[in-house]
């Protein structure tokens, strides 16, 4: 193979790589919990996130902690 041939071929390459790389920025994902949803191109750009603010999420999570932690007070029958 002569170095023009080669060299065609090593930008034919690169031109489908770059139009590979341009349909997975712009490929959606999505990920979900049950009170956080975010939804980030394959670039890393994140277009939303959760509703909810932090202070927020970490009200929820102290309370859940404190919930389980009756519950399992009360299995194992000691208070906190």
């Amino acid at each position: 193979m002569n170095m023009q041939a080669m060299l065609r071929q090593a930008q034919k390459i690169q031109s489908e790589m770059m139009k590979e790389k341009k349909a997975i920025d712009e490929t959606l994902f999505e990920g979900n919990s049950e009170l956080v949803t975010i939804k980030a191109y394959g670039n890393r750009n994140i277009e939303r996130s959760s509703p909810y603010t932090l202070q927020t999420l970490e009200k929820v999570l102290k309370e859940k902690v404190e919930e389980y932690e009756k519950e399992i007070a009360n299995d194992v029958n000691y208070d906190y």
